[in-house]
């Protein structure tokens, strides 16, 4: 959402992310970034792209059809607004598919950034989950890797488990209530400086804050492991 705020004077919004399983959270971004925007969006250029090292993840996610087990988590409001019920499950309406796509990525194998893919340049990245499967120096590999592959300013989101274990230089960290958030700095002495952990250190909120507390998230199918 920060992201969203700090791109509006350009009115473009890329978003990536990265072990996207079967497009949960991809999708996920597509509603709340629809929901908030509103009217507003038709202004707006936003690309969010998900990718994963599993071809048949992959697949569930561009079908965007969900069992009713999936969406479980899903609440009542969101459910009838951004789905319809067919005889394959529940399909996620048009609307809010436009703008999301999948690529196949190996965060293991495949260069971070990567021209190849598109995989650059972007205003938000989330990663979860994944570094924690990782040796130290792919961890650290991968760390610098999603640094450049960020806008100057851009936003980087770890699962919990990977907060304050990954080498963040480069960073700036924001930790509040429900998560912990990385900004890229531009400044080179700050890129050479390490990043605080967020177990030490509590920033204060950005000066336009947006709502940092987060919606529920769709539960359309497992995680990847990377």
């Amino acid at each position: 959402a920060e992201a969203s705020a700090r791109a509006g004077d350009r009115h473009c919004l890329r978003i990536w992310s990265a072990g996207c399983a079967t497009g949960a959270e991809p999708y996920t971004l597509a509603i709340l970034v629809k929901r908030r925007l509103g009217a507003a969006l038709a202004a707006w250029d936003v690309r969010i792209v998900g990718t994963d090292m599993n071809d048949r993840f992959l697949d569930v996610a561009r079908r965007a059809v969900y069992s009713t087990h999936a969406m479980r988590r899903v609440p009542d409001e969101v459910r009838d607004e951004c789905f319809r019920h067919g005889p394959q499950g529940w399909e996620l309406l048009a609307p809010y598919r436009q703008g999301v796509t999948f690529r196949l990525h190996n965060l293991a194998r495949h260069p971070v950034p990567c021209a190849v893919n598109g995989l650059a340049s972007f205003d938000a990245i989330l990663c979860r989950n994944v570094a924690i499967y990782f040796d130290a120096d792919l961890t650290e590999r991968l760390a610098s890797g999603l640094r450049r592959a960020l806008v100057d300013g851009g936003w980087l989101a770890l699962g919990h488990a990977e907060s304050g274990s990954l080498p963040m230089e480069g960073f700036r960290c924001w930790q509040t209530a429900d998560a912990t958030l990385y900004q890229r700095q531009a400044d080179p002495a700050l890129a050479r400086a390490p990043a605080a952990s967020p177990h030490t250190r509590r920033a204060a909120a950005p000066a336009s804050p947006v709502s940092l507390q987060p919606a529920p998230e769709p539960d359309y199918g497992r995680r990847p492991n990377a």
